[in-house]
């Protein structure tokens, strides 16, 4: 028999007396509608919830935005988002604030049903971390991937996912070499290790909190950006080492060589305009101190697995990937 349990469901389209609120209630849980984000995050407020059904477009409020209020108050109770607006953007975003996941609307009768009793057990409930700014943050991306490794077609979900994650500017420079990683094993293969590579991952980014991580961040820190173009020397000198050192250092901990590295991360300051649709790949190569798209193109190609281009299609669901 299915758990009872108590569920806050915020969505303005859903009242107390609705069939679904009565079908949930019938099958021993225990529902409150409210109609509003302020009335939903009021009633948080002044009873405890262990699930929290979320709409993501409220009257007062985007349903994204109150998720961190939500799991304040909360604290233990999964959040997930149901919507008729659902996107890979949504998803990804929503886990990153703590959702536990995205569904697509209208969710009635056997299948809202299964939906609330799961994540009353727990199956799909995300751990995710709310501050984005490092390493470890990256960590939010994991429980997303591995759901998606789960999916119907894993391979392009999962490369979505992480071009996706690869574009966010607050991405630390060791987290975006360990997603590009992952992003060009995957993209490379017919997409059966999946899992494998998500774990592989998810081990990369733990080992970047050791100390030695943490020491050869400093180093891909002062790397990134403006610096790609200084050489092994100047870079370590800025992290008071001498340069064969640092060059062990980046080795052991991320299995890339300075120059490897330096190339991701002059790659990277594109990411962002060559997932937008709009700017020319040669102009963005230009405007990234590349004398020739030639070398960009094989530069990206040799990070990522794929071309500028087919990486830009890719993340705009135009095509899938092939090998």
């Amino acid at each position: 028999m299915i758990p009872k349990a108590s569920v806050l469901w915020i969505d303005d389209e859903v009242r107390s007396d609705d069939a679904s609120v009565q079908f949930l209630r019938s099958e021993g849980f225990s529902v409150v509608a409210a109609g509003s984000a302020r009335h939903g995050i009021e009633c948080a407020a002044f009873t405890q919830f262990d699930i929290v059904l979320l709409d993501l477009r409220l009257p007062d409020i985007c349903g994204l935005e109150i998720i961190p209020e939500l799991r304040r108050i909360t604290g233990g109770a999964s959040i997930a988002i149901l919507t008729g607006f659902a996107s890979l953007d949504t998803a990804v975003e929503a886990a990153k604030l703590g959702a536990s996941r995205v569904f697509s609307k209208p969710l009635i009768g056997e299948e809202l049903l299964r939906v609330v009793a799961a994540l009353r057990q727990g199956e799909v409930r995300a751990h995710v971390s709310e501050d984005l700014a490092g390493p470890a943050s990256s960590h939010s991306v994991i429980n997303v991937l591995i759901r998606a490794c789960k999916s119907l077609q894993p391979r392009e979900t999962a490369l979505r996912i992480l071009a996706t994650a690869l574009t966010d500017p607050t991405l630390s420079a060791f987290g975006f070499g360990a997603h590009a990683m992952a992003f060009r094993s995957i993209a490379t293969s017919d997409g059966s290790g999946c899992m494998d590579e998500v774990e592989r991952l998810s081990e990369r980014l733990d080992q970047a909190q050791t100390g030695l991580g943490r020491r050869v961040n400093t180093i891909l820190a002062s790397l990134d950006s403006e610096r790609t173009f200084a050489t092994a020397r100047e870079i370590a000198s800025l992290a008071e080492l001498s340069p064969g050192r640092m060059t062990r250092e980046l080795q052991a901990v991320s299995g890339r060589t300075f120059r490897t590295w330096r190339t991701l991360l002059r790659v990277r300051l594109a990411i962002t305009s060559v997932a937008s649709s709009g700017e020319q790949i040669a102009q963005i190569a230009y405007q990234c101190g590349y004398e020739h798209l030639s070398q960009f193109d094989r530069d990206f190609a040799k990070c990522f697995g794929l071309s500028p281009r087919m990486f830009r299609r890719l993340l705009h669901g135009e095509i899938r990937p092939v090998r």
